[in-house]
């Protein structure tokens, strides 16, 4: 279905004599692209967006599909993380041709010569790896709070026999969703 996700943009006043950089930023599960900009009364030292804008980075940080202020699908149980990476390519996309254009913040002038660096953290670094896997689009990764390992010591029982079964636990993705979340 069609589907909008939020995306929070925060540039530097100017880039000096470095090549211009996006930091786009996803964040773990349950959170949202605040998390990338959190605000504590009395400490601004939290924003990680405050912070790289400072040194000359654009930071882009969004609401995956289904969290904070992005739409949510009506089954959320049917999405797998491919469809969730693909939802943020497109926004990616958009901020990129924005960027390079010049419209997306006109005060940047235009970037055509932008590059990209995924950030994730947690579930955000697995869609950051996803997303790259299908699209190569970034100039690198920086990812954190992140296994490759995978999480089996999560799986309930009924899901252990499909550990190396990727076609078939796809096949039962809504099932184990539903059974962990419901």
């Amino acid at each position: 279905g069609r589907h909008e996700l939020t995306a929070r943009i925060i540039a530097p006043r100017d880039f000096g004599n470095h090549q211009p950089v996006l930091l786009f930023c996803v964040p773990g599960g349950f959170l949202t692209g605040d998390y990338y900009d959190l605000e504590v009364p009395g400490d601004s030292s939290y924003s990680f967006a405050a912070r790289m804008a400072q040194h000359g980075f654009v930071t882009a940080s969004i609401d995956n599909l289904g969290s904070g202020e992005s739409t949510r699908p009506e089954n959320g149980y049917a999405i797998a993380v491919e469809h969730m990476a693909d939802a943020n390519h497109c926004v990616w996309q958009q901020i990129m041709q924005g960027l390079g254009e010049g419209s997306l913040v006109p005060e940047l002038g235009r970037l055509p010569d932008l590059l990209s660096i995924g950030v994730g953290h947690s579930l955000g670094s697995c869609l950051s790896v996803v997303h790259q896997a299908r699209a190569h689009c970034h100039a690198g990764l920086l990812l954190y709070s992140f296994s490759a390992e995978g999480l089996a010591m999560y799986l309930l029982p009924e899901e252990r026999p499909f550990i190396g079964d990727p076609a078939g636990a796809r096949a039962n993705l809504e099932k184990f969703a539903r059974a962990h979340f419901e």
